[in-house]
């Protein structure tokens, strides 16, 4: 007997009908470097955000 369909939720789906013309259009490489660059993004915003709460840290260990 087979197993029934995963349901993946509509907002894969919706992500997914985006992706997968691009990917016909501009290939699966070029694909790929814009999601790295998008995580990279996201991971150096945490990282300024850190360094810009540094100076504030600091000051409250010396009290």
């Amino acid at each position: 007997m087979g197993e029934p369909p995963i349901y993946i939720g509509k907002e894969v789906e919706k992500l997914l009908e985006q992706i997968l013309p691009l990917i016909s259009e501009i290939g699966f490489p070029a694909i790929v470097a814009f999601y790295l660059l998008h995580r990279v993004e996201t991971k150096l915003d945490a990282v300024i955000q850190s360094l810009q709460n540094l100076p504030k840290q600091m000051q409250n260990l010396k009290d």
